[in-house]
């Protein structure tokens, strides 16, 4: 729920997500809801990664929320990468342009994002159960301060035990 002001708000936005949850699975455990502050504003990017059957762990990254279908402003590279590969390709992105700030606009905070995609390629490199992930969107703060991730899930394979078993030597 966003932009909630006060008390009466809050409990109303709880009781909806509560009536929302148990009316798509009466039987779902509901143990509460997270308050946090509205995150201030910002360009809102995006950062995935998937495990790619010929080439293994890839990171793609752009704008994020509903531009990545409109645009298809789209960069990747492999994992593991370096900053100098992810400034590369984010360079060649026509969104690059709002990062650097347009119109007057303050630039955004660019070396954080490419940090973020550089460490998203390392622990897609370090954790192959890792099938997707997902960062979407990643709201970059103007120069200097920063990201936060609004919203993100992950994929991650089965561990499979008999093979863990067998490399164990048991």
């Amino acid at each position: 729920m966003l932009n909630v002001r006060d008390v009466s708000q809050a409990r109303q936005s709880y009781k909806e997500l509560r009536d929302n949850l148990f009316a798509y699975k009466r039987d779902a455990r509901f143990k509460g809801v997270r308050l946090g502050p509205m995150a201030p504003t910002g360009c809102d990017m995006f950062i995935g990664a998937k495990h790619d059957a010929s080439f293994g762990s890839v990171v793609f990254f752009g704008m994020g929320g509903v531009f990545i279908e409109i645009l298809k402003d789209v960069a990747s590279v492999l994992c593991p990468t370096t900053p100098q590969e992810v400034m590369k390709k984010l360079e060649r992105l026509k969104s690059f342009t709002l990062l650097k700030g347009y119109r007057g606009q303050d630039p955004y905070d660019i070396d954080a994002f490419v940090d973020c995609g550089v460490r998203v390629s390392h622990l897609m490199n370090r954790f192959a159960r890792i099938d997707e992930l997902d960062v979407n969107p990643v709201r970059v703060f103007s120069r200097d301060k920063g990201l936060l991730a609004l919203d993100a899930r992950m994929r991650v394979r089965k561990l499979d035990r008999k093979r863990i078993i067998q490399g164990l030597g048991v």
